[in-house]
């Protein structure tokens, strides 16, 4: 009678996962976007915060030089976050030999926010119609920033965020890849169901009108993360119909995952203890219910390995999960331009919901250390 009761509940739990995974796979093969071909007459401000980005500082600088939007209609505000190691310089020097259009800013208050502070300053000393985000460790197309300021010619638009591209060298970063390509994908289908739930602040803008209704990144709850998606919920919730991703190749931003455990570690617990802030109870639900069906896979596993009885319907789930997830996954990468790597993908399988519960455990209430900084 036990072994029924589970296997009813569990299978209910997997068939609501199941109809997920077809909706996701059929709203990203069926989204298209009519991308407006004339220029834009507004004025962008690209807003990034850096903190310890020598390594990478260079390409980034490289890369908003090389765009393809009109210098007069274009600022490109670097704040700089009591950066310990070169990246202050670098920037100085590059903007001295080959810039005039970079400004750089610098915080210097020690704050429990410290990317939102860093973010605020350059937003109050910019004078752009849109506000384009962006990280220090990106790389874009040349007609990235024309791409993403052409979708606000919709006067109904007041937020649009893009495609992120990991780019992966060692077995990590391509495990890594892997789920960003699913967390991609999600975020399109989560926000088709009324559900706003996951944005990049790496490629992401905002029309300053907007940002500015709804306060921008003031919130009722101090989180050093989330700045992104926090902001993107209230918008959401101003006007459903202002927010659009922009699922085009053009608008996509290339950046590097972490490459060591500990970054992931550290990344993960800051990622994963922002679900208790969504201002939106349906959003906040949805992270539960991921969380949940991750819960109930491994207790579905577990009692399998107990009850033989259970398990043919066990190794059955897990082939239809493999094939839905492998279909679901591999149309988002191949959108990137990138191939599934099926060891990887298997691997993923074996250990995600692991990871899932792990970090959904230990973010709670917990500190981290991100970019040499305590935080929580």
């Amino acid at each position: 009678m036990e072994q029924q009761i589970l296997l009813i509940f569990c299978s209910a739990y997997f068939l609501v996962y199941i109809i997920f995974l077809a909706f996701s796979i059929f709203t990203w093969s069926k989204y298209k976007i009519n991308l407006i071909t004339e220029s834009s007459s507004l004025k962008v401000s690209v807003i990034i915060s850096a903190r310890n980005e020598e390594a990478v500082i260079l390409n980034l600088l490289q890369s908003l030089s090389a765009q393809q939007y009109p210098e007069e209609l274009l600022e490109i505000i670097i704040i700089n976050d009591q950066s310990t190691d070169n990246t202050k310089n670098l920037i100085e020097l590059y903007i001295k030999n080959n810039c005039q259009n970079i400004r750089l800013l610098n915080t210097e208050l020690e704050s429990t926010t410290p990317k939102k502070q860093a973010l605020s300053l350059g937003i109050r000393v910019s004078k752009g119609d849109l506000l384009l985000f962006t990280d220090a460790d990106c790389t874009f197309n040349p007609l990235w920033i024309k791409t993403m300021s052409a979708a606000f010619l919709n006067e109904s638009v007041d937020l649009v965020f893009g495609p992120i591209k990991y780019d992966s060298f060692n077995y990590l970063e391509k495990l890594l890849s892997i789920e960003q390509a699913a967390l991609l994908g999600s975020s399109l289908s989560s926000l088709k169901m009324d559900i706003p739930s996951m944005c990049n602040g790496a490629n992401m803008a905002v029309r300053r009108s907007a940002f500015d209704k709804v306060n921008g990144f003031m919130t009722e709850s101090i989180v050093a993360s989330g700045d992104d998606e926090l902001l993107f919920h209230k918008i959401y919730k101003s006007n459903k119909n202002a927010v659009l991703f922009l699922k085009t190749p053009l608008a996509t931003v290339n950046t590097k995952p972490v490459s060591t455990f500990k970054q992931l570690f550290n990344q993960r617990k800051r990622w994963a203890g922002k679900w208790e802030k969504y201002i939106l109870k349906r959003t906040k639900a949805f992270a539960l219910g991921i969380f949940g069906f991750h819960v109930v896979w491994l207790v579905f596993f577990t009692m399998s390995l107990f009850y033989h009885s259970l398990l043919p319907y066990f190794i059955v789930a897990f082939f239809i999960k493999l094939v839905l997830e492998y279909v679901f996954i591999n149309q988002v990468m191949k959108f990137l331009g990138k191939r599934i790597n099926l060891p990887s993908f298997i691997i993923l399988q074996g250990i995600y919901s692991f990871y899932v519960v792990f970090f959904g455990l230990i973010s709670r209430g917990t500190n981290y250390t991100w970019k040499e900084r305590k935080l929580s």
